[in-house]
């Protein structure tokens, strides 16, 4: 019945609704959520396995959900009370014991955090550039790590390098290796990922290369099969994944995967995106 969802509402809900319900009522219980974001596991993994059961630590009147997308996975921890430091005494040990037991795939807190505000932070603190080469997202992931305002700080550029000339003229990607391993193989993401780095004079290069979907797949590469490749100074490797025959959700799960490559490789986590294994240079 309130204009203006959500900002409309939201304002005269906090300013007229709540106040005046509580003018009625006196001290009323109310419910407010707090929020961890993940990235790199999957719900059922990290729910069962890595979180485990909650009952012995979920007080009364705290709930947790767990709420998936193609970036991850957000934990909303949910609790009533009658003011928010009774509300806080409620959710801090269960947030507490969530962040003990899955800490590294934690990327940070809040509600509005996600994986290309939380990597931007990571290479603004560490004073740090990247770079990305994109085939099959095709400026997906350029266009997620500028949606954050203040991204020029980190942010060198991008070369879609749709094509194959494109791949080998401006990325130097060797076409033996295109004739021999095709595009969407390790050597082709290597060598992007290596090339934009180098060319735009950035400290970390992302590449991604695979095909997206619904069609162009074969036996041997299915739809849905991506290359990620990833190169500073110290690592040089490139990971294999196979997502779905989705185009939107391949082109979201392969940017977000590179974004986590990013963000553990700063933070010297070893254990990559869902598991996925390393393949050096």
């Amino acid at each position: 019945v309130l204009p203006g969802v959500p900002h409309e509402m939201k304002h005269l809900m906090n300013e007229k609704v709540i106040p005046k319900i509580r003018a009625i009522n006196g001290d009323t219980e109310f419910r407010r959520s707090h929020y961890l974001t993940t990235a790199g596991i999957g719900e059922s993994t990290l729910s069962d396995q890595i979180v485990g059961p909650l009952r012995d630590v979920l007080p009364n009147h705290v709930s947790v959900a767990y709420l998936p997308s193609p970036q991850g996975t957000r934990i909303r921890i949910s609790a009533y009370g009658s003011s928010d430091k009774e509300i806080n005494e409620r959710i801090n040990p269960v947030r507490n014991h969530i962040q003990k037991k899955s800490g590294k795939y934690i990327i940070g807190e809040g509600k509005e955090l996600d994986l290309p505000k939380a990597v931007g932070k990571l290479l603004a603190e560490n004073n740090k550039s990247l770079s990305v080469a994109e085939s099959c997202t095709g400026g997906y992931l350029a266009n997620a790590i500028t949606d954050v305002p203040g991204s020029s700080r980190y942010m060198m550029g991008g070369i879609i390098a749709y094509a194959n000339m494109v791949k080998v003229d401006q990325l130097g990607v060797l076409q033996d290796d295109l004739n021999d391993y095709g595009a969407v193989s390790k050597p082709v993401a290597l060598q992007m990922a290596r090339g934009v780095a180098e060319r735009l004079g950035s400290n970390y290069g992302i590449s991604t290369t695979g095909i997206a979907g619904p069609g162009g797949g074969t036996e041997e590469k299915p739809v849905g099969t991506v290359w990620i490749g990833f190169w500073s100074q110290d690592e040089h490797f490139a990971l294999k994944a196979r997502f779905t025959n989705d185009r939107l959700i391949n082109k979201e799960r392969s940017a977000a995967v590179a974004l986590e490559i990013v963000r553990r490789s700063i933070m010297g986590i070893e254990e990559m995106p869902y598991g996925l294994k390393k393949y050096p240079a």
